[in-house]
């Protein structure tokens, strides 16, 4: 954004990023969030599935990794695959 490449629209409620007003600012009450799914071809093999979430969930739960997701103000969860998949087929 400083390199004026690109421009922010606006920021969630609670950061202040560049210069760029928030949510709030400009009228709304209401932030934004995003959620993330990690999905895999239907038919995986098994070995291969509890490969993939063990290491996903390793990560994710790495102390480092929050420590910075923290300092960014990100605010972040894990769900095990299971209830990833009972929350799709509830939308």
């Amino acid at each position: 954004m400083k390199a004026g490449t690109f421009r922010g629209i606006v920021a969630p409620n609670g950061f202040r990023v560049c210069r760029i007003p928030t949510m709030r600012e400009l009228g709304y009450q209401e932030s934004c969030s995003t959620s993330v799914q990690l999905l895999a071809p239907a038919g995986i093999p098994e070995e291969a599935r509890k490969a993939l979430v063990g290491a996903i969930e390793q990560a994710v739960k790495a102390p480092g990794h929050h420590g910075e997701a923290r300092a960014a103000r990100i605010v972040q969860s894990y769900a095990a695959a299971e209830q990833m998949a009972a929350e799709i087929r509830e939308d």
